[in-house]
Protein backbone atom coordinates (compact mmCIF):
# COMPACT_ATOMS: atom_id res chain seq x y z
CA UNK A 1 0.00 0.00 0.00
CA UNK A 2 2.90 2.34 0.90
CA UNK A 3 4.61 1.47 -2.52
CA UNK A 4 1.30 2.97 -4.34
CA UNK A 5 0.94 5.97 -2.19
CA UNK A 6 4.55 6.85 -3.22
CA UNK A 7 4.03 6.02 -6.88
CA UNK A 8 0.92 8.28 -6.73
CA UNK A 9 2.48 11.38 -4.87
CA UNK A 10 5.50 11.14 -7.35
CA UNK A 11 2.58 11.76 -10.22
CA UNK A 12 0.85 14.28 -8.65
CA UNK A 13 4.60 15.80 -8.51
CA UNK A 14 4.87 15.27 -12.09
CA UNK A 15 1.63 16.75 -13.16
CA UNK A 16 1.78 19.65 -11.09
CA UNK A 17 5.28 20.47 -11.74
CA UNK A 18 4.22 20.29 -15.50
CA UNK A 19 1.44 21.76 -15.37
CA UNK A 20 2.95 25.05 -13.88
CA UNK A 21 5.61 24.81 -16.61
CA UNK A 22 3.21 24.64 -19.64
CA UNK A 23 0.90 27.40 -17.42
CA UNK A 24 4.15 29.96 -16.97
CA UNK A 25 4.71 29.70 -20.37
CA UNK A 26 1.47 31.03 -21.66
CA UNK A 27 0.58 33.38 -19.32
CA UNK A 28 1.17 33.55 -15.46
CA UNK A 29 -1.44 35.18 -14.27
CA UNK A 30 -3.45 32.20 -15.83
CA UNK A 31 -2.82 29.50 -13.79
CA UNK A 32 -5.19 28.80 -11.58
CA UNK A 33 -5.78 29.42 -7.72
CA UNK A 34 -6.41 25.45 -7.23
CA UNK A 35 -3.40 24.87 -9.06
CA UNK A 36 -1.17 27.47 -6.90
CA UNK A 37 -2.28 25.74 -4.44
CA UNK A 38 -1.42 22.11 -4.92
CA UNK A 39 2.52 23.00 -6.04
CA UNK A 40 2.61 24.99 -2.99
CA UNK A 41 1.41 22.35 -0.59
CA UNK A 42 3.83 20.22 -2.82
CA UNK A 43 7.00 22.27 -2.57
CA UNK A 44 6.26 22.62 1.34
CA UNK A 45 5.78 19.22 2.20
CA UNK A 46 8.92 17.83 1.02
CA UNK A 47 9.33 15.63 4.83
CA UNK A 48 5.99 14.22 4.47
CA UNK A 49 7.29 12.74 0.63
CA UNK A 50 10.19 11.78 1.96
CA UNK A 51 8.22 9.28 4.36
CA UNK A 52 6.00 8.05 1.72
CA UNK A 53 9.36 6.88 -0.30
CA UNK A 54 9.85 3.37 -0.44
CA UNK A 55 13.33 2.34 0.83
CA UNK A 56 14.93 0.53 -2.74
CA UNK A 57 18.28 1.86 -4.97
CA UNK A 58 20.37 0.13 -7.65
CA UNK A 59 23.89 0.49 -7.40
CA UNK A 60 24.86 1.65 -10.97
CA UNK A 61 28.89 1.38 -10.54
CA UNK A 62 31.73 0.84 -8.36
CA UNK A 63 34.77 2.06 -8.87
CA UNK A 64 38.41 1.99 -6.99
CA UNK A 65 41.19 3.94 -7.43
CA UNK A 66 44.63 2.48 -5.55
CA UNK A 67 47.88 4.94 -5.94
CA UNK A 68 51.04 3.16 -4.78
CA UNK A 69 53.46 5.61 -3.43
CA UNK A 70 57.48 5.21 -3.25
CA UNK A 71 57.74 3.66 -0.17
CA UNK A 72 54.89 0.87 -0.31
CA UNK A 73 52.08 2.70 1.44
CA UNK A 74 48.86 2.74 -0.94
CA UNK A 75 46.18 5.23 -0.81
CA UNK A 76 42.71 3.39 -1.86
CA UNK A 77 39.61 5.79 -2.96
CA UNK A 78 36.25 3.49 -2.81
CA UNK A 79 33.33 5.62 -5.48
CA UNK A 80 29.86 3.67 -4.85
CA UNK A 81 26.98 5.36 -6.89
CA UNK A 82 23.46 4.86 -6.33
CA UNK A 83 20.22 5.40 -8.26
CA UNK A 84 16.90 5.99 -6.60
CA UNK A 85 13.95 5.81 -9.16
CA UNK A 86 10.63 5.18 -9.69
CA UNK A 87 10.12 7.64 -5.99
CA UNK A 88 12.46 5.36 -4.05
CA UNK A 89 14.76 6.58 -1.63
CA UNK A 90 18.20 5.50 0.51
CA UNK A 91 19.00 6.34 3.74
CA UNK A 92 22.05 4.47 5.01
CA UNK A 93 25.36 3.40 3.25
CA UNK A 94 26.82 0.14 4.65
CA UNK A 95 30.47 -1.23 4.00
CA UNK A 96 32.83 -3.41 5.52
CA UNK A 97 36.24 -3.03 4.76
CA UNK A 98 38.32 -6.95 5.94
CA UNK A 99 40.87 -7.23 7.88
CA UNK A 100 43.89 -9.06 6.98
CA UNK A 101 47.39 -10.59 9.06
CA UNK A 102 49.11 -9.39 5.56
CA UNK A 103 48.16 -5.55 6.02
CA UNK A 104 47.15 -2.58 8.12
CA UNK A 105 43.96 -0.52 7.47
CA UNK A 106 44.02 3.19 8.62
CA UNK A 107 42.46 7.14 8.00
CA UNK A 108 39.47 5.74 7.34
CA UNK A 109 36.89 8.50 6.05
CA UNK A 110 33.46 8.77 4.07
CA UNK A 111 32.96 11.86 1.62
CA UNK A 112 29.86 13.07 -0.28
CA UNK A 113 30.79 15.85 -2.85
CA UNK A 114 33.44 18.03 -1.35
CA UNK A 115 32.37 17.20 2.31
CA UNK A 116 33.60 14.72 4.89
CA UNK A 117 31.13 13.34 6.56
CA UNK A 118 30.98 13.91 10.22
CA UNK A 119 32.08 10.76 12.06
CA UNK A 120 30.02 9.54 15.68
CA UNK A 121 30.70 6.60 18.28
CA UNK A 122 27.01 5.42 18.06
CA UNK A 123 23.84 5.59 16.58
CA UNK A 124 22.51 7.12 19.53
CA UNK A 125 24.55 10.02 19.25
CA UNK A 126 23.54 10.37 15.60
CA UNK A 127 20.40 10.30 16.43
CA UNK A 128 20.49 13.13 19.41
CA UNK A 129 22.40 15.32 16.85
CA UNK A 130 19.89 14.77 14.79
CA UNK A 131 17.14 15.76 16.80
CA UNK A 132 18.99 19.08 18.39
CA UNK A 133 18.96 19.88 14.59
CA UNK A 134 15.13 19.61 14.11
CA UNK A 135 15.93 17.14 11.70
CA UNK A 136 13.92 13.41 11.57
CA UNK A 137 16.34 11.92 9.45
CA UNK A 138 19.95 12.00 10.17
CA UNK A 139 22.13 12.87 6.94
CA UNK A 140 25.79 13.37 6.27
CA UNK A 141 27.28 11.49 9.31
CA UNK A 142 28.59 7.94 10.11
CA UNK A 143 29.50 5.09 12.33
CA UNK A 144 32.87 3.12 12.24
CA UNK A 145 32.80 0.21 14.25
CA UNK A 146 36.07 -2.09 14.64
CA UNK A 147 35.56 -6.00 14.87
CA UNK A 148 37.95 -8.70 14.99
CA UNK A 149 37.08 -9.32 11.18
CA UNK A 150 37.18 -5.65 9.88
CA UNK A 151 35.91 -2.03 9.87
CA UNK A 152 32.21 -1.63 9.68
CA UNK A 153 31.18 1.76 8.05
CA UNK A 154 27.20 2.97 8.52
CA UNK A 155 26.64 6.37 6.78
CA UNK A 156 23.33 8.27 6.67
CA UNK A 157 22.36 10.40 4.02
CA UNK A 158 18.81 11.38 2.40
CA UNK A 159 18.90 10.63 -1.33
CA UNK A 160 15.74 10.56 -2.73
CA UNK A 161 14.42 9.75 -5.75
CA UNK A 162 17.89 11.08 -7.32
CA UNK A 163 21.16 9.61 -7.99
CA UNK A 164 24.52 9.90 -5.20
CA UNK A 165 27.92 9.36 -4.93
CA UNK A 166 29.37 8.11 -1.71
CA UNK A 167 33.25 7.86 -1.23
CA UNK A 168 35.30 5.83 0.64
CA UNK A 169 39.05 6.61 1.60
CA UNK A 170 41.89 5.08 3.58
CA UNK A 171 44.99 3.97 3.50
CA UNK A 172 46.75 0.73 3.83
CA UNK A 173 50.03 -0.92 4.64
CA UNK A 174 51.58 -4.27 4.16
CA UNK A 175 49.73 -4.65 0.21
CA UNK A 176 52.91 -4.01 -1.61
CA UNK A 177 55.76 -6.63 -1.29
CA UNK A 178 59.35 -6.35 -2.64
CA UNK A 179 60.62 -8.85 -3.68
CA UNK A 180 64.68 -9.16 -5.14
CA UNK A 181 63.53 -8.62 -8.32
CA UNK A 182 60.39 -7.09 -8.71
CA UNK A 183 57.03 -5.43 -6.87
CA UNK A 184 54.06 -7.13 -6.35
CA UNK A 185 50.58 -5.48 -5.82
CA UNK A 186 47.82 -8.05 -5.01
CA UNK A 187 44.73 -6.69 -4.26
CA UNK A 188 40.96 -7.14 -4.16
CA UNK A 189 39.43 -4.85 -5.48
CA UNK A 190 36.01 -5.57 -4.10
CA UNK A 191 35.11 -8.88 -2.17
CA UNK A 192 32.46 -11.27 -1.70
CA UNK A 193 30.71 -9.26 1.20
CA UNK A 194 28.85 -6.97 -1.38
CA UNK A 195 25.08 -8.09 -1.53
CA UNK A 196 24.20 -6.60 -4.66
CA UNK A 197 24.92 -6.18 -8.07
CA UNK A 198 26.81 -3.67 -9.59
CA UNK A 199 26.17 -2.54 -13.32
CA UNK A 200 29.79 -1.30 -13.77
CA UNK A 201 32.99 -1.77 -11.67
CA UNK A 202 36.43 0.01 -12.44
CA UNK A 203 39.82 -0.37 -10.90
CA UNK A 204 42.70 1.68 -11.42
CA UNK A 205 46.51 1.23 -9.96
CA UNK A 206 48.21 4.42 -9.95
CA UNK A 207 51.74 3.60 -9.98
CA UNK A 208 54.96 6.08 -9.44
CA UNK A 209 56.16 8.12 -12.42
CA UNK A 210 58.71 6.45 -14.48
CA UNK A 211 58.57 3.08 -15.64
CA UNK A 212 57.42 1.59 -19.43
CA UNK A 213 54.76 0.52 -20.21
CA UNK A 214 55.95 -2.67 -21.11
CA UNK A 215 57.85 -2.88 -17.77
CA UNK A 216 54.58 -3.36 -16.12
CA UNK A 217 52.28 -6.40 -16.10
CA UNK A 218 48.75 -6.64 -14.90
CA UNK A 219 46.16 -10.00 -14.59
CA UNK A 220 42.72 -10.39 -12.66
CA UNK A 221 40.66 -13.59 -12.02
CA UNK A 222 36.93 -15.48 -12.87
CA UNK A 223 35.71 -12.42 -14.74
CA UNK A 224 33.39 -12.38 -17.40
CA UNK A 225 32.70 -9.56 -19.72
CA UNK A 226 35.55 -7.28 -18.58
CA UNK A 227 38.68 -5.57 -20.16
CA UNK A 228 42.44 -5.12 -18.47
CA UNK A 229 44.30 -2.18 -20.20
CA UNK A 230 48.29 -1.21 -18.87
CA UNK A 231 47.40 2.19 -20.22
CA UNK A 232 50.93 3.59 -19.77
CA UNK A 233 53.65 3.01 -16.92
CA UNK A 234 51.82 4.65 -14.67
CA UNK A 235 48.30 3.57 -14.87
CA UNK A 236 46.80 0.28 -15.28
CA UNK A 237 42.90 -0.25 -15.94
CA UNK A 238 40.55 -2.83 -14.78
CA UNK A 239 36.45 -2.49 -16.48
CA UNK A 240 34.26 -5.41 -15.44
CA UNK A 241 30.63 -4.88 -16.84
CA UNK A 242 27.26 -6.22 -14.71
CA UNK A 243 29.03 -7.77 -11.63
CA UNK A 244 26.72 -9.93 -9.94
CA UNK A 245 26.43 -9.63 -6.06
CA UNK A 246 28.84 -11.46 -3.64
CA UNK A 247 32.00 -11.58 -6.34
CA UNK A 248 34.93 -10.66 -5.70
CA UNK A 249 37.12 -8.87 -8.14
CA UNK A 250 41.10 -8.95 -7.36
CA UNK A 251 43.55 -7.63 -9.51
CA UNK A 252 47.69 -8.11 -9.45
CA UNK A 253 50.12 -6.24 -10.49
CA UNK A 254 53.98 -6.09 -10.67
CA UNK A 255 56.71 -2.90 -11.78
CA UNK A 256 60.21 -2.28 -11.72
CA UNK A 257 61.49 -2.08 -8.25
CA UNK A 258 63.12 1.35 -8.91
CA UNK A 259 60.03 3.39 -9.16
CA UNK A 260 60.15 2.75 -5.39
CA UNK A 261 63.36 4.02 -4.02
CA UNK A 262 61.73 4.50 -0.30
CA UNK A 263 60.43 0.82 -0.09
CA UNK A 264 59.78 0.09 3.79
CA UNK A 265 62.13 -2.57 4.72
CA UNK A 266 58.41 -4.29 6.41
CA UNK A 267 57.51 -4.67 3.36
CA UNK A 268 60.54 -6.70 1.46
CA UNK A 269 60.80 -10.45 1.56
CA UNK A 270 64.19 -11.30 0.67
CA UNK A 271 63.63 -13.61 -2.60
CA UNK A 272 63.41 -13.60 -6.00
CA UNK A 273 59.74 -13.88 -7.05
CA UNK A 274 59.01 -12.64 -10.63
CA UNK A 275 59.60 -15.75 -12.60
CA UNK A 276 57.36 -17.57 -10.08
CA UNK A 277 54.65 -15.29 -10.60
CA UNK A 278 54.64 -15.22 -14.55
CA UNK A 279 54.23 -18.71 -14.07
CA UNK A 280 51.90 -19.05 -11.63
CA UNK A 281 50.34 -16.72 -14.48
CA UNK A 282 50.55 -18.46 -17.39
CA UNK A 283 52.65 -15.47 -18.75
CA UNK A 284 54.75 -16.04 -21.86
CA UNK A 285 57.30 -14.02 -20.69
CA UNK A 286 58.19 -16.77 -18.31
CA UNK A 287 59.85 -18.61 -21.54
CA UNK A 288 63.43 -17.55 -21.74
CA UNK A 289 63.16 -18.07 -25.35
CA UNK A 290 60.06 -16.02 -26.13
CA UNK A 291 61.89 -13.34 -23.34
CA UNK A 292 64.92 -13.50 -25.68
CA UNK A 293 62.89 -12.94 -28.87
CA UNK A 294 60.77 -9.87 -27.50
CA UNK A 295 63.94 -8.39 -26.56
CA UNK A 296 65.58 -8.83 -29.69
CA UNK A 297 62.77 -6.92 -31.20
CA UNK A 298 63.21 -4.06 -28.88
CA UNK A 299 66.88 -4.12 -29.75
CA UNK A 300 65.88 -3.87 -33.58
CA UNK A 301 63.30 -1.72 -32.92
CA UNK A 302 65.72 0.69 -31.03
CA UNK A 303 68.32 0.59 -33.83
CA UNK A 304 66.11 1.01 -36.50
CA UNK A 305 63.82 4.13 -35.38
CA UNK A 306 66.43 6.50 -35.74
CA UNK A 307 68.28 5.13 -39.04
CA UNK A 308 64.70 5.79 -40.03
CA UNK A 309 64.01 9.14 -39.29
CA UNK A 310 67.48 9.93 -40.62
CA UNK A 311 66.64 8.23 -43.81
CA UNK A 312 63.62 10.11 -44.08
CA UNK A 313 65.20 13.35 -43.02
CA UNK A 314 68.50 12.63 -45.85
CA UNK A 315 65.63 11.84 -48.63
CA UNK A 316 63.45 15.04 -48.10
CA UNK A 317 66.78 17.00 -47.92
CA UNK A 318 67.49 15.42 -50.93
CA UNK A 319 63.68 15.96 -52.97
CA UNK A 320 64.23 19.37 -52.03
CA UNK A 321 67.65 20.53 -53.58
CA UNK A 322 66.40 18.31 -56.82
CA UNK A 323 63.67 20.83 -56.89
CA UNK A 324 66.03 23.82 -56.14
CA UNK A 325 67.62 22.57 -58.84
CA UNK A 326 65.16 22.39 -61.59
CA UNK A 327 63.39 25.71 -60.63
CA UNK A 328 66.76 27.38 -61.22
Amino acid sequence: MKKYLSLLLALLVALSCTSLAFAAEEDEEEISPEMKELGEYIMNHQAEAFDLAVEGYTCQSEKVEAELLTDGTVNVTEYWTYSCRNFEKMTKFERTLAKSEDYEISDIRVVMGSEELERFNSYEEIQAATESEGEKYPERKYTLDETDTGYEINAYLKNWNATTTIKVLYTVKGAVQFHNDIMEFNWELIGEDIPYEAGLLTGYVILPYGAQRDEVKAWTYDQEDYELVIESGELVGLTVNEVPANHAVDIRVTAPLYLFPDAADAYKTGQDAYMQILQEENDPDQDPAYTAREARKDQIIRIAAPVVLIGGAALILIVSRIRRKKKA
